[in-house]
This record gives C-alpha cells, structure tokens and sequence, in this order.
C-alpha cells in the first residue's frame, strides 16, 4: 500500500517550503515579500484550523461508529464546514494574531527609513515637496498601495498622495471619512490605518496608510515606523504653518514699509512746496526792504530840486 498525502504530512512541508520562500526574498522587494506573507499567514491558519476541526470530527465519528471505523467524505465535510464556521469569527482572528508575533517581520530597517525621512523633512520647505520627496519614496519603503497626509484641521486637505499605478486610488471623500473615524465622527471607507500626528493634546495631521492585511493590521515595524514618522510629520506641520504666519507677516510688513514710503515721499514734496512759498515771500519782502528807502530819497531829491524861491517852499516840500 502506497503512501497518501494527509493533512499532518502535508502541513508541515507546506510550512517548511512557504516559510523558505518567505525568508529567500530579497528584502528590497517588500511588495512581494508582503503578498507572500498574506499567502504564507493565511494557508498556516486554514490548514492548522482544518486539520484540528478534522482531527475532532473523526475522533468523534470513531467513538460513534467504533474505534474500527474509518470516516470519509461525509465526516471531512462536516469537519470543513465547521472549521469555516467557527474559525471566522473567533478561532481564526486568534490564531492570526499569535502568528503575528512568530513571523509577521517587515524586511524594512525602521531606524534607517526614519532618518531617511527626517533628512528629507528637513530639506523641505512646504507641503508640495512631501510627496516627490517624502510620501513616494516612503510608501515604495515600506510596500504600502498608497500613503496619504491630511492635515488635522476641517475640512481635512489632503496634503500629500502617494499610489502604485495598479492601486485604487481612494477618493478625497473616503480620506476624509477615514480622517474622521479618527475622530469618532465617522466610519472609514476604504482599508486603511489612521495614525495622528499630534502636537501636545492637538493632532496637526494625519497619516492615512492602505493596508494589504486587513486582519493583521499594521505589523510591529510598521507601527514603530509610522509612530516616528507621525512625530516627525507634527514637527514639520507646525514649521510650516510658523513659516506661513511668518510669511504672512513680511508680506505685511512690507505693505506697511511700502505705505510708509509712500507717505514719506508725500511729505517730502509737502516740504519742498513750503520751501518753495516761504523763499518767494522772503524774496519779496527783502525786495519791499530794499525799494521802499529808495524811493523815498528820490522823491526827497526831487523835492529839493523843485524848490526855486525861498525857504517857506522848500519847507513845504520838504513836509
């Protein structure tokens, strides 16, 4: 009699070579890495979950029918149908979250990616330089389909998007909603991870992220990686919006310097055109001055020149 495949000879090579191919990935294809460890995550919790409802049923059916008999069809059926049952609400999101610990491993360096990330936070001056800069090359990092910055503040901008070509492409509305189910104001529309960037007790934005696990949610790297990056996300936001006000305020100033200039080349004409006045008018009176004695003696001149006869006339010329 041959040797036939059973559940508790195959499950043991199916981990073996899932788990080599899991490790012979070359790190810098985490995209691939990932949709391998979804496979990899999840053919462990069907067949581990199937053999043990198995393994019951027969034990099972065997004390019904006797310790001789052999369950078939009928009883593999039952035990599949009762692994499915049972295992969707509870057993299987247990046993996903051990697996979580044993071999949900990012194949990304967080502490290098987040120096990364602070050097070109610090190189950048405003919000359109996230995305080229930031939030694409952060997302090719860490494999995500798209990544996402939304400021904190209604109606929710989305600062920066970063997709795959391949990715659905979530519209601004659903970002919103996944912003506000942060918020407790809504539910999110699309899979996604919503993490504040939080000043204080204030979230100054957020960092809305697409996951390929929805069950497993964001794996230990990631909440790690995220975390930092939400922190240094709140530091950069709050440069910005100070470089804003800051920019508004010269650009009030300068209006100010303007109409002070403005004012001051007005005045100085004010000051010219008074100058101009007052020199006239001392220029006349100077005239006045000057004139007025000279006439008199002319007049006297010819007063004395007149007089002919005697001296009763030339006093009464001369008065």
């Amino acid at each position: 009699m041959g040797w036939r495949p059973n559940s508790a000879t195959v499950l043991p090579g199916m981990v073996l070579a899932l788990g080599l191919t899991h490790v012979a990935v070359p790190t810098w294809r985490i995209g691939l890495q990932r949709a391998l460890r979804q496979i990899y995550v999840h053919v462990i919790t069907w067949s581990a979950l199937v053999t043990a409802y198995t393994a019951i049923i027969v034990s099972i059916g065997r004390r019904v029918e006797g310790p001789a008999a052999s369950p078939q069809g009928p009883w593999m059926v039952v035990a599949l149908l009762v692994g499915v049952g049972v295992s969707v609400p509870f057993a299987r999101a247990a046993l996903l979250r051990r697996l979580e610990t044993v071999i949900y491993r990012d194949a990304y360096d967080v502490p290098r990616t987040l120096r990364t990330v602070s050097v070109a936070l610090a190189s950048s001056t405003s919000t359109e330089d996230l995305r080229p800069h930031v939030i694409e090359p952060l997302r090719a990092a860490v494999g995500m389909e798209w990544l996402a910055l939304t400021r904190g503040a209604a109606p929710y901008e989305v600062v920066a998007m970063a997709t795959e070509p391949r990715a659905i492409v979530p519209a601004s509305r659903q970002v919103q909603s996944a912003v506000a189910a942060v918020l407790g104001v809504g539910r999110s529309e699309v899979s996604a991870a919503v993490l504040p960037c939080e000043l204080g007790d204030r979230a100054v934005a957020y960092v809305v992220a697409s996951l390929h696990e929805e069950t497993l949610g964001l794996g230990r790297a990631d909440r790690t990686l995220f975390a930092g990056l939400a922190s240094q996300l709140a530091s950069f936001m709050l440069r910005v919006d100070l470089w804003a006000q800051l920019r508004s305020r010269l650009v009030e100033l300068d209006d100010t310097a303007r109409r002070l200039s403005d004012s001051q080349h007005l005045l100085r004409d004010l000051y010219q055109q008074v100058n101009a006045m007052l020199e006239d008018e001392r220029r006349r009176i100077s005239r006045d001055l000057h004139d007025e004695p000279l006439q008199k003696l002319v007049l006297l001149r010819r007063a004395l020149g007149s007089s002919a006869s005697g001296p009763c006339r030339s006093q009464d010329a001369l008065l």
